[in-house]
């Protein structure tokens, strides 16, 4: 999908799924009981991203305003977040987190029922990281303010 206004993606019960969004201004995406599943989003303003049960997730979002992700019940993350503005996650019941941030304004990070998580931070303004119910935790932050 590219230099479109608003963008509303629902899939559900499918095999494999690989999205791509440039240059828009506003998207929705929700997605359930999927395997496999890859999101590029850049240049756009406003993202909505919500996934539930599916096994392997890959997302990456570069040049965006606002980022809201929720997953729930999912193994394996992903999350590539560069030259943004205001970033939220939150994740519930998975397995193996990777976050990396880098150019980012503001972010919000709330993690629970996790077993392994991995969150790395570089050049942001403001960090907020709640993490609850894990196991093994590693967190790297570096010129933030």
């Amino acid at each position: 999908i590219t230099n479109t206004l608003i963008n509303t993606i629902v899939i559900t019960n499918t095999l494999l799924n690989t999205i791509v969004i440039t240059n828009t201004l506003l998207n929705t995406i929700v997605i359930t009981k999927t395997p496999l599943i890859t999101i590029v989003i850049t240049n756009t303003l406003l993202n909505t991203i919500v996934i539930t049960k599916t096994p392997l997730i890959t997302i990456v979002i570069t040049n965006t305003l606002l980022n809201t992700i929720v997953i729930t019940k999912t193994p394996l993350i992903t999350i590539l977040i560069t030259n943004t503005l205001l970033n939220t996650i939150l994740i519930t019941n998975t397995l193996l987190i990777t976050i990396l941030i880098t150019k980012t304004l503001l972010n919000t990070i709330l993690i629970t029922n996790t077993l392994l998580n991995t969150i790395l931070i570089t050049n942001t303004l403001l960090i907020t990281i709640l993490i609850t119910k894990t196991l093994l935790n590693t967190i790297l932050i570096t010129n933030t303010l």
